[in-house]
Formats: structure tokens, sequence, C-alpha cells
């Protein structure tokens, strides 16, 4: 088709698409990485905590995310705060 264009959602010469950030608002859950930066602690620790984080909030009938944590309430584990 040589009278349409698609839009290009490529870098220039690049099979690699554009990531487009947002900065409007920050990620709504945590993975073991921040969260072992967060706590000065190894991953291991880290995707301990997250299991034990979604354990609670499963007893509480929320649906969890395998591996990442809810920022909120990672907030809420570490600092107690509740709003």
């Amino acid at each position: 088709m040589t009278g349409s264009k698609e839009p290009d959602i490529f870098n220039k010469g690049s099979k690699e698409p554009i990531r487009k950030e947002i900065n409007c608002m920050e990620k709504l859950f945590l993975g073991a990485e921040e969260i072992a930066e967060a706590c000065g602690c190894s991953k291991q620790k880290a995707y301990m905590i997250i299991r034990e984080g979604n354990e609670k909030l499963k007893a509480k009938g929320y649906l969890t995310q395998m591996g990442k944590l809810p920022r909120k309430y990672f907030y809420e584990m570490v600092y107690g705060e509740s709003n």
C-alpha cells in the first residue's frame, strides 16, 4: 500500500518499540528489587516479605499478584500508616 502511512511506533532503524513513561503516577506495585533496596535486604528476603504480605492480603479477600506487593500496603507494613 503506497498511499497509506502507518504510525511509526519504532525508533529509527530499530525494532524496539518506543516506551512512554508515565510521570504523573507512581507504580502501584513494588517488585523484589525495589523492596530489597528500600529495606536494605537481599532479594531473597524481599520475596519472603512479598509472600507474607500477599498471604495477609489474600486472607482479607484481596486479589494478589505473585512477586509483587501493592506500594500502599508495603508502606503500611513498614511504617504502620493507614490512610
